[in-house]
């Protein structure tokens, strides 16, 4: 929750950063990154999970899925995912507009944006790969769904709808894989019956509410 708020701590302040505070900022993006890394990587083994191939790929991507022990710790998975997401595309805007100051600073920034970019899309291939585990085995089923082209609940939904949001976005990933995230979007909005989530164009993707 911590390493949450200096992130929003960060984004709030974003318009009014003066020029001296540039670096300041961006080391701190750099070490927030860096502790959400070592928060995932001290989790207990309750956050496993093992990736499964499928014969079928319907909304599995690609042709396989995550299993998780509990939807709950599938659930902090992707939202710890969705941080990362975000952080690593606030270091990417540093990288690019203050690409001057960065290197001024002795920063290499060619070598924080490919791994900026290496992050981000492992961040959201985890969560692609997370879809098909809230959609087969929703816990508000009597039953697993009979095939996973089932409709969704508004469980699965809500479980999937906001990583969904954050992976999609469209200047930072490959067109096959952004098209994917949009699919699955759209798919579990018109199913449950959500109207009201759409993607900015402006911002390359990401969440917005019309």
């Amino acid at each position: 929750m911590n390493i949450t708020a200096r992130l929003c701590n960060i984004m709030a302040a974003d318009r009014n950063i003066a020029p001296v505070d540039v670096v300041a900022t961006y080391w701190a993006l750099l070490e927030i990154d860096r502790d959400l890394a070592n928060w995932a990587s001290s989790l207990s083994p309750r956050f496993d999970y093992q990736r499964v191939a499928l014969r079928e790929h319907g909304t599995a991507f690609p042709g396989s899925y995550d299993v998780y022990g509990n939807h709950i710790a599938a659930a902090n998975l992707n939202r710890y995912r969705c941080v990362r997401i975000e952080t690593n595309e606030q270091t990417l805007r540093y990288v690019e507009f203050c690409a001057v100051a960065l290197r001024t600073a002795g920063e290499d920034v060619d070598v924080h944006r490919q791994r900026a970019m290496i992050v981000m899309n492992k961040m959201v291939e985890d969560i692609c790969y997370s879809v098909h585990f809230f959609l087969k085995n929703d816990a508000l089923r009597d039953q697993p769904a009979a095939d996973e082209m089932s409709d969704t609940t508004m469980y699965g939904a809500t479980a999937l709808i906001e990583p969904l949001l954050f992976a999609a976005k469209k200047d930072r990933l490959p067109p096959l894989r952004y098209h994917w995230v949009i699919a699955q979007i759209a798919r579990v909005t018109q199913h449950a019956g959500i109207t009201q989530v759409g993607l900015s164009e402006e911002s390359g993707g990401g969440t917005t509410w019309s």
